[in-house]
């Protein structure tokens, strides 16, 4: 009888769907909401109300509206967060981008000292943030900043640099070579490897790599047919994350397996949405088999 059981559960399990798929609107929003980040079970980005844009912390129940007290008109846009911690950036009265962290209770300022011309933070793992910034020549370079010291980050030989994950030692984002083709790129803090989902490469746009947690890596690629494609990297294989329900969307964020991201199928009224992924059927499989084989050696 016990037998029978585990061999049904896991037909059931092995039915589900590869993902689950859930909207995000902040109730605030009137043309449009963008999730960028998340973090176990918070989620953050920014939306937009009648006129200006304002970052937002959602815990799965209530939405929190999120204005650096330095914005002009609001203009915060939330991007990254880790524990408590979140980043992303303003814009002031002029128009200029500057980084900032807000830990749930204030908010710092984080200017590059050699961004001239804006500072954005992109994404944070413990104490470490990470994103990038426009010189005085409006050059893009990636930076590291660990809460007291400035890194600039640059794929040696790249045209640009944009960092845009990170995860423990791991640094994640993009670089444009001379042909302004952009590949993905991971930096171990020692050593650069170039990320380029197999299936991209198409015209000025290859890869893009945007968000990392633990193995796991996504960003978007561009093939022959030029529409972008989502990718899933777990370190040896590339999976595509493409189906109809995903419309014309982004995945910017990653924590274990829950995905966040933006759909822009309706231009004038984007939505955000978190993907919780699905175990595939082969490892469901083998739990399975796991499961009945220790009950064939409790009856015996």
């Amino acid at each position: 009888m016990a037998l029978g059981l585990a061999m049904l559960v896991v037909t059931s399990i092995t039915a589900q769907a590869q993902y689950t798929y859930t909207t995000l609107y902040d109730p605030s929003a009137r043309y449009g909401t963008y999730a960028f980040g998340i973090s176990g079970n918070n989620i953050v980005g920014c939306f937009q109300d009648a006129n200006n844009y304002h970052g937002f912390l959602y815990n799965g129940s209530t939405w929190a509206t999120l204005d650096d007290p330095l914005a002009h008109s609001g203009q915060t846009y939330a991007h990254g967060i880790s524990g408590n911690n979140i980043v992303g950036y303003y814009e002031d009265a002029n128009y200029m981008a500057h980084g900032f962290l807000y830990d749930g209770s204030g908010w710092t300022t984080l200017n590059d000292p050699l961004g001239a011309q804006g500072t954005f933070a992109i994404g944070i793992s413990g104490n470490n943030i990470v994103g990038y910034y426009y010189d005085d020549a409006a050059n893009t370079h990636g930076f590291l900043y660990n809460g007291s010291s400035w890194t600039t980050l640059d794929y040696p030989s790249a045209e640009s640099t944009t960092a845009r994950g990170i995860s423990g030692n791991n640094i994640v984002g993009y670089y444009y070579d001379a042909n302004w083709v952009s590949h993905g790129f991971l930096y171990n803090g020692s050593s650069w490897t170039t990320l380029d989902d197999p299936l991209g490469g198409f015209g000025q746009n290859g890869t893009e790599v945007l968000g990392i947690s633990g193995d796991n890596i996504i960003g978007l690629y561009w093939d022959s047919d030029s529409p972008a494609h989502r990718f899933l990297y777990n370190g040896s294989s590339w999976t595509t994350l493409d189906d109809s329900l995903l419309g014309d969307s982004v995945v910017f964020g990653i924590s274990d397996n829950n995905l966040v991201g933006t759909d822009y199928s309706n231009a004038r009224n984007p939505h955000g949405f978190l993907l919780t992924l699905v175990p595939e059927p082969s490892v469901l499989v083998l739990a399975g088999l796991s499961i009945i084989s220790l009950l064939i050696r409790c009856r015996k």
